[in-house]
């Protein structure tokens, strides 16, 4: 909340009130005596949430003439105000804001949340590459297989509409991400089988890398999260972040089909708990960001109260299962 405060010549009054009734905020007025000019003055004082304040003051720049003595604007933070008028104001703002991000990020999520073919291609092909460099002990080769392994939008958007709220977009959005991931386990295990029959497998240290667990994997998981969700929302290109994440993803689940095909028990669980962790970890992180930049259910009235009671909820689970990743990582 900001208090506007103008010293401004009376013959300007007239345009400042007019600028002033475009917004609808209250403000007070003074008619003062200036002793730097022979002049009548007017004292404006205007309460104003931060967001109209702003726009409040770019339009009174274009009328105030700075160059006289007697016109001056100042600005005040209030920390606390009382006033159910001004909190109406203010909720006015967010709910304007709300839906035009809403809409950004919808734009962004939208072709993710169906299965696509082309995206299972991709990730099938990452997959392979990835369990080339695992086997090879080449962290190039993987670090390379995460280029072409496109899993950050699927993630956003599972978050995105657990934020808004829509339960058949969850549903199919969530199931496109068990598809990818379990093709990631399924054409690793297939491929570990057949390269057994033509040759003994070697455990290499990225294999052994990946079944190691630790509480710090999902914390960076989180963070890659809301990383990937702050880049889909700015400027910042989300080529890396989404490197970073198909690295937190595939090479663990490539992993796990080794593991399984194997029928090696310890790979096959480090590894599982690595994956999950990280899924747990990157859906918080993600979340957290479209939670706290206001995308939260459109509805309003009681069916609004219902929906955010079940973001609520979906929320209160991931926290659970992230406590529960965590200690089974120890």
């Amino acid at each position: 909340m900001k208090k506007i405060e103008l010293m401004i010549s009376s013959k300007q009054s007239n345009e400042l009130e007019y600028v002033l009734s475009k917004f609808d905020v209250p403000f007070y007025k003074n008619n003062l005596q200036s002793n730097i000019v022979d002049s009548n003055l007017n004292q404006y004082f205007i309460f104003s949430p931060d967001t109209t304040a702003r726009e409040i003051m770019r339009d009174v720049k274009k009328i105030l003439h700075t160059n006289q003595k007697d016109n001056l604007m100042t600005v005040h933070e209030i920390e606390t105000a009382f006033s159910n008028y001004l909190d109406r104001i203010e909720d006015k703002e967010d709910n304007k804001e709300a839906p035009k991000l809403r809409e950004e990020f919808h734009a962004l999520t939208e072709p993710a949340v169906e299965f696509r073919r082309d995206l299972l291609f991709m990730v099938i092909i990452a997959a392979a590459a990835a369990l080339i460099g695992l086997f090879s002990n080449n962290p190039s080769i993987i670090i390379g297989a995460m280029l072409i392994a496109p899993l950050l939008k699927p993630i956003t958007a599972f978050s995105f509409n657990i934020a808004v709220f829509r339960p058949p977009k969850i549903i199919k959005a969530g199931f496109s991400i068990l598809l990818l991931i379990g093709s990631i386990v399924g054409i690793s295990a297939l491929l570990t089988i057949i390269a057994v029959q033509i040759s003994p497998i070697e455990i290499t240290d990225e294999i052994q890398v990946r079944t190691a667990t630790s509480p710090v994997f999902l914390i960076l998981a989180i963070a890659l999260g809301i990383a990937g969700a702050l880049a889909m929302s700015s400027n910042v290109p989300g080529t890396l972040v989404g490197v970073a994440i198909a690295a937190a993803l595939v090479p663990p689940a490539s992993v796990m089909g080794i593991g399984l095909a194997m029928l090696d028990a310890d790979i096959l669980i480090g590894a599982s708990i690595l994956t999950i962790s990280n899924i747990i970890g990157l859906l918080l992180g993600t979340l957290t960001v479209f939670l706290m930049a206001g995308v939260t259910p459109k509805r309003y009235g009681q069916n609004r109260q219902i929906d955010i009671k079940y973001v609520i909820f979906i929320v209160s689970v991931l926290i659970g299962a992230s406590v529960i990743a965590a200690w089974l990582s120890l």
